[in-house]
């Protein structure tokens, strides 16, 4: 499939990601019969089918193998009380969960959610030794892109089990849904969802006076280099755009983002077939970045200073670091921040 000779490709793939490609499915294999065992009542057999294997007898015996215990004595074991996290902070916050240890790098936790961490251990900080001398962490979740940091996985196996999921996959009220079910907590899950199209719903009602019937929405994302990108409803609260304000994307956005459900790259020379009549527009905050004077730096690029002629359009900056992760709770927060400056634009606009 890949047009390499399967011993060069071995061997290729044993240099990219740290091990061997046989032992790399293995590794996938268990980790989603673990999510399985904990978020499904499905049975041996069909989590054999689901994984790759033929039988559950089969998957029962590389289990044991890989984990030290059965996948009956797996999925009976009490649920984690102390749990740590690289990138589902605010998914456990949202839940009713605070994390005991947690990554506080800028792509794993947003700055929004931080004022609810106290005495929240930093993953990333702490070396394994001091962690292993720290009361015992029950259950490690984390996001399966760690499967190319083999390093920093086999890290956090050492101090505990190691639950990976699927990362920027899922839709993002399902990730809290699986997360829930992990955790046993279900219901706050369901409680939470409730809760959040509640305030979208609210929130949709604050901004109805400012789009009018038949206007398009779209969430971009520029980066340095000019790269324009055009994010699904996995990522930068673009969820809170198509799905929870329930905004209309461009025609393009719809047919080349949404429904085949991936991230488009375009060149500033392609901006204006997918520009918006409303365009939220992530970019980065740091010293001297694109956010600040933002008006001024866009016009100096002719793609985007033709896209500002049009004087229907609204463009409406938002900091990247306050964007850059989609958790519950921080989109909870996006929100209403991506509302407020809507109305605040407007607002600008008109007078």
């Amino acid at each position: 499939m890949t047009g390499f000779n399967a011993s060069y490709f071995s061997r290729f793939f044993q240099k990219q990601v740290g091990r061997s490609f046989q032992a790399h499915l293995t590794r996938v294999r268990m980790d989603k019969a673990k999510q399985y065992l904990l978020s499904t009542q499905a049975t041996l057999n069909e989590i054999a089918l689901l994984v790759g294997y033929a039988d559950g007898l089969y998957l029962s015996r590389k289990f044991k193998q890989s984990t030290g215990i059965s996948p009956s004595e797996y999925r009976l074991q009490p649920r984690a009380r102390r749990i740590a996290t690289v990138q589902y902070t605010g998914d456990l916050l949202a839940l009713g969960v605070q994390p005991v240890a947690a990554s506080f790098l800028p792509w794993a936790l947003s700055p929004l959610i931080r004022d609810k961490l106290h005495d929240v251990i930093d993953l990333d900080e702490h070396g394994v030794e001091e962690l292993l001398r720290a009361e015992p962490i029950d259950l490690i979740i984390a996001p399966d892109y760690l499967y190319y940091l083999p390093h920093k996985l086999e890290q956090l196996e050492r101090i505990s089990q190691v639950i990976v999921l699927p990362w920027n996959q899922l839709d993002r009220l399902e990730t809290v849904r699986l997360i829930g079910r992990i955790v046993g907590r279900e219901q706050a899950a369901e409680d939470w969802i409730e809760h959040y199209t509640t305030r979208a719903r609210t929130e949709s009602d604050r901004i109805k006076d400012f789009i009018k019937p038949g206007e398009t929405v779209g969430l971009y994302e520029l980066w340095e280099d000019g790269t324009i990108c055009i994010w699904n409803a996995t990522a930068r609260a673009a969820y809170n755009v198509y799905y929870g304000l329930h905004l209309t994307p461009h025609p393009n956005i719809l047919r080349d983002v949404l429904e085949p459900d991936n991230h488009q790259y375009i060149e500033e020379d392609q901006l204006t077939e997918y520009a918006a009549d409303h365009m939220f527009l992530v970019l980065p905050a740091h010293e001297g970045g694109l956010y600040h004077d933002s008006a001024d730096k866009l016009s100096e690029r002719p793609g985007w200073r033709k896209v500002m002629n049009n004087g229907n359009r609204r463009i409406y900056p938002l900091q990247l670091e306050q964007f850059w992760c989609n958790d519950a709770l921080s989109l909870e927060k996006q929100l209403e921040l991506m509302v407020d400056i809507l109305i605040r634009e407007n607002s600008v606009k008109d007078r």
